[in-house]
């Protein structure tokens, strides 16, 4: 995982959590239960937690055995639109 000690340290994100160990095999998502990661932000405005979830979405990764991102920031984004 990188990006969420940072990101606490900056006081974007007020809490992380890693689920799954380095080194875990998902063959496919099922549901909830297969989440790596989270995260908590707190925000006095929708205005601050949108800009808080937006440099979260830029910084945070679940990096693969195989170097691959396993977040898809994608569907982050689309929470912005």
């Amino acid at each position: 995982m990188e990006g969420f000690e940072e990101l606490l340290s900056q006081g974007v994100i007020t809490d992380y959590k890693q689920f799954k160990s380095s080194g875990t095999v998902f063959d496919k998502i099922n549901g909830s239960g297969d989440r790596v990661a989270y995260f908590s932000i707190e925000a006095e405005s929708m205005e601050e937690l949108n800009s808080k979830h937006a440099e979260a979405n830029d910084k945070i990764r679940a990096i693969s055995i195989d170097g691959k991102d396993l977040i898809r920031h994608d569907l982050i984004e689309k929470y912005h639109s």
